[in-house]
């Protein structure tokens, strides 16, 4: 397996999770697909330990499904935007489809002269995207960047997705041990700690 260490600076709107840093890009090439990864390490602006932390500072709360997806590349890094029907509005008056956006995704960069590259997946903090198709509750905050108009944004940029699967609800893990509490509840757990 073939690593390159990259490290340079990458100045985005506070709204988008994360604080201005200095970020290590590890890139390794997957056996499986021999597509690129890069995994993209980033010390949060706001970071949550525990579902309380997240449920106290977000004004909105949904449970939904993941209906499509769209990558756009926004000063040559990936932003995910996905298209989410409202199943359950937990906290505030969401309903219908909202757009959420999240840093990463699977694009094709350009090299310095301008060619583009092999497809590349680029995940912040070792978190993947969400998924088509996925049941997710998620903790939202309203985004505000040149990428998206009227979307939303999970707080702490990934700790605020949940992904709902056979009764049990898991949180989104990351390089960090940044969480106090188990990874995966009981959906019926769950639903009870974020009333």
């Amino acid at each position: 397996m073939n690593k390159l260490l990259l490290s340079f600076i990458i100045v985005i709107g506070t709204s988008a999770g994360w604080a201005f840093n200095e970020y290590n890009i590890n890139k390794e090439e997957s056996k499986v697909s021999k597509s690129k990864s890069i995994v993209m390490t980033a010390e949060l602006r706001d970071s949550y330990s525990n579902l309380k932390e997240l449920k106290e500072s977000s004004k909105l709360i949904v449970e939904g499904k993941v209906l499509s997806q769209e990558t756009i590349v926004y000063e040559e890094l990936p932003f995910t935007i996905s298209t989410v029907e409202i199943l359950n509005s937990i906290k505030g008056d969401l309903k219908g489809q909202i757009k959420v956006i999240e840093t990463g995704g699977t694009f094709s960069p350009n090299s310095k002269n301008g060619k583009k590259l092999k497809e590349t997946k680029l995940k912040l903090n070792n978190v993947d995207t969400l998924t088509n198709g996925q049941r997710v509750y998620l903790f939202l905050d309203k985004f505000n960047g040149p990428q998206l108009t009227g979307g939303y944004i999970p707080l702490g940029a990934y700790q605020g997705k949940f992904i709902i699967d056979s009764g049990k609800v898991s949180r989104m893990k990351n390089i960090e041990n940044d969480w106090e509490e188990n990874d995966t509840f009981n959906l019926e757990e769950f639903k009870s700690k974020i009333k």
